[in-house]
């Protein structure tokens, strides 16, 4: 299964609930300053990569699991 997600509604839990249950999740995320930054872990060959969001907003949140994402940069 394919969900999709605008960028307005991001949150930590909203990524992970759904690749919890095997669903692809294919969403775009603010860049801003107050955005989440996704730890990158490795490039792909086409252009992409892979990388890491985690929980930063309490001591609790940041001992959760990441959720590993695929990146693809549409700004250019």
């Amino acid at each position: 299964m394919l969900l999709t997600a605008d960028r307005g509604f991001f949150s930590y839990a909203l990524c992970a609930a759904p690749t919890a249950t095997g669903a692809d999740l294919l969403r775009c995320i603010r860049t801003d300053k107050s955005a989440p930054k996704p730890v990158y872990v490795e490039d792909l060959p086409d252009g992409s990569g892979l990388a890491d969001l985690c929980q930063i907003h309490s001591a609790a949140a940041r001992g959760a699991e990441p959720v590993r994402v695929r990146v693809i940069d549409g700004a250019h």
